[in-house]
Order: structure tokens, then sequence, then C-alpha cells
């Protein structure tokens, strides 16, 4: 594994995965990037009319914000049960 990728993955003792920190990353990856991409891509197939994803794109704000809450809710709430400092 990559230094960097461990070092945002791991809690206080930077040896244990944060299970937050891992579910925070899995939730913006799928909502903030393979979600919208999968959306543009659906439109530039002709799979989904673009006054839908243009009517996701008028709430974005909206979602980016609500995703960004629920990442920072699941690395807060779960901060407390991980391994502190040896």
């Amino acid at each position: 594994m990559p230094e960097w990728l461990k070092s945002l993955l791991t809690g206080r003792d930077n040896q244990t995965i944060a299970i937050g920190r891992a579910l925070g990353l899995t939730v913006f990856v799928l909502f903030l990037v393979i979600g919208p991409t999968v959306g543009y891509l659906a439109v530039r197939m002709g799979q989904m009319p673009a006054v839908d994803f243009g009517m996701f794109l008028d709430k974005i704000p909206t979602y980016v914000s609500m995703i960004t809450l629920s990442v920072a809710g699941l690395i807060g709430l779960t901060s407390f049960a991980e391994p502190k400092d040896r």
C-alpha cells in the first residue's frame, strides 16, 4: 500500500485501518466520483435524457454537502473506537 494511502486510511496509531475513514473513502468515491461519471456517460451514450442529468446537476450543492456530512460523520463518530498512540 502506498504511504499516502496508508496515512489517509489509518488511525492515530498509524498501523490500524480506521473503519470510519475506509467507509468514508468508499462513500466519497462511489457517490462523488463514480455516480456522476456514470450519469455523464449514460447521457453521452443516449441511455438517459440530458434533462434528467440536468436535474441532478441542479441539486448538486445539496448532494455534495450531504455526502460530505456523511463522510465527516463516519470519521468523527468512529474515531473514539480507534486504537490510541502507543
